[in-house]
């Protein structure tokens, strides 16, 4: 698979993603149509933006094919996203007890919380582009598309910034993202002093 998706008027053509329609309304006045273009610009991978008078702003862009087929499968069964899950249901942000905790004590830290609450990780929510292997030292390239982690599902959503994991809690081992009672929010940080991955 390609690790580089090329943009507008970058060329290529890349492996493993596939080709995806996307729209943003179209605003009121010359400032703000330019602002929403540069946003939709910034989406990354774009590759053709349509502008029409009393339209919403088309686009399209590349997307990881596991990211289409995942957006394409709740579609298709008419099930809550990811992001819809997280803006109905009560977030926790996790604070730890220490600065300096590693992925692995943080992950350990968060599931026994979760089980003294009697609730169990279902889902976990990374954005299109996550740190999240970075963050806990594995390749991307080999173990970014995978389905499950820690037995639970994993999913993208384009609403779940880069550098957050979302932990979706239930009170059932392999519950459905609609019995989802509680999400717990945490930033990644890199080992060396708290800064971004």
């Amino acid at each position: 698979m390609s690790g580089v998706v090329k943009g507008l008027g970058e060329g290529g053509d890349p492996e493993g993603f596939v080709l995806q329609k996307f729209s943003v309304p179209l605003p009121s006045g010359m400032s703000a149509i330019l602002s929403a273009i540069k946003d939709a610009l910034s989406l990354g991978r774009v590759q053709s933006l349509l502008l029409e008078l009393g339209k919403p702003i088309v686009g399209t862009r590349y997307v990881p094919e596991a990211e289409a087929e995942e957006e394409s499968r709740v579609e298709s069964e008419g099930a809550m996203s990811l992001g819809e899950v997280a803006r109905n249901v009560p977030m926790e942000e996790y604070n730890g007890s220490k600065a300096e905790s590693s992925p692995e004590e943080i992950l350990v830290d968060v599931m026994m919380g979760l089980s003294v609450r009697r609730l169990v990780v279902t889902h976990i929510g990374l954005g299109p582009e996550t740190r999240f292997f970075q963050w806990i030292g594995v390749d991307p390239l080999v173990y970014g598309g995978i389905g499950r982690f820690m037995g639970a599902d994993v999913g993208r959503d384009k609403s779940v910034p880069d550098d957050v994991l979302l932990l979706y809690a239930g009170q059932r081992v392999g519950g459905r993202l609609e019995d989802v009672s509680l999400i717990l929010k945490c930033h990644m940080f890199s080992k060396e002093g708290m800064t971004d991955v």
